[in-house]
């Protein structure tokens, strides 16, 4: 009797070494990084490289942020808004359906 294999509807994903993440994460910390760029060359779909970033802020790569990370981090800063009030509207138009008893 022969034996059937049924091909995987999709091949496994890559592994990438941690140390090999962290090293293309740190390129996209550059200020003239693209993350679009940087994953088309590498090969890696741009979420994941997202998701390696955030992985990395928070440690998770292995080794604590390199120093590059730690100085964004700290230059990073709330921007002050501020909400203007509503101004009425001078010629509105009501387009609300008429009800008709």
């Amino acid at each position: 009797m022969a034996s059937t294999t049924v091909p995987s509807p999709r091949a496994p994903g890559r592994r990438w070494p941690l140390a090999e993440k962290r090293r293309i994460v740190e390129r996209t910390l550059r200020a003239s990084a693209s993350i679009q760029a940087i994953a088309q060359e590498q090969g890696i779909h741009p979420t994941s490289l997202s998701h390696w970033r955030t992985l990395y802020r928070a440690g998770k790569l292995d080794m604590p942020p390199t120093s590059l990370v730690r100085d964004a981090m700290a230059r990073a800063t709330f921007l002050p808004v501020s909400i203007a009030p509503a101004k009425p509207l001078e010629n509105a138009v009501s387009c609300r359906k008429a009800r008709y008893a």
